[in-house]
């Protein structure tokens, strides 16, 4: 089974901080700035082309799973389109937190609530929201702690397993799975891949909007990291972190 883990595109918030070096304005769960809207948009074209010619490297995409922020959606939309397939909601693909907002008075962070099932389908229809996810808003809880982090993420890598098996006598099977996730996510999958049980790695793993990491896995092997980062579907002017 192969497995691509690609980050959203630039969301309102990556570009405010970008302009501002603050976070004064912060939205709970942004949506994708016009310049994100452009990178999905050259992901999906990139991944296209690559099916179409056959790509060792991508060619093999039959599953796409999709954190249920606003961001990570509008990515992963375009390339359900492009490839002709369904695009799935799966929770724990959340950013790290959760939908949260700061209250510098306090000094504390609020969780916030999130969509429900029906305003989901009203603003992205194409989206399957499975039935585990229910009706009600997929976030309605406190922030979600560092340290709740890493069990999430080797949760996500054991259903990812149930769901995806590896292929069998050192093949890493057919299954092309994707997941449309979040930087700082990314680093707690990585930190349940190379087995981190308490916190991650004190190490910061690069994943730019619409970067791509793809990490195989096998029956009888330790999984294998063929590619981490890649943005070679953007133009430079599109290359943002």
């Amino acid at each position: 089974m192969h497995l691509y883990l690609i980050r959203h595109g630039q969301s309102t918030n990556n570009r405010l901080f970008l302009d501002t070096g603050s976070e004064q304005g912060r939205v709970f769960d942004p949506q994708l700035s016009e310049l994100g809207q452009r990178q999905a948009d050259c992901l999906a074209s990139h991944l296209m082309s690559l099916k179409n010619g056959r790509s060792p490297f991508f060619n093999d995409i039959k599953y796409l799973y999709t954190s249920p922020m606003l961001r990570a959606v509008a990515t992963g939309l375009p390339v359900a389109r492009a490839l002709g397939l369904p695009l799935v909601a799966w929770k724990d693909l959340h950013e790290g937190g959760g939908l949260f907002l700061g209250d510098p008075a306090a000094g504390t962070t609020v969780g916030q609530t999130g969509p429900d099932r029906a305003a989901m389908a009203a603003r992205f229809p194409e989206l399957v929201w499975p039935p585990e996810m229910g009706d009600g808003p997929w976030w309605d809880r406190p922030f979600e702690t560092p340290e709740e982090r890493l069990p999430r993420a080797r949760r996500v890598l054991d259903e990812l397993l149930a769901r995806h098996a590896p292929g069998p006598d050192g093949e890493s099977g057919e299954d092309g799975v994707v997941f449309f996730t979040h930087a700082n996510f990314y680093n707690y999958i990585l930190a349940a891949l190379l087995g981190f049980t308490e916190r991650r790695p004190q190490v910061w793993f690069s994943l730019l909007n619409t970067g791509i990491t793809r990490i195989d896995f096998f029956t009888d092997r330790e999984p294998f990291i063929t590619y981490q980062n890649r943005v070679e579907h953007l133009p430079l002017e599109l290359v943002t972190g």
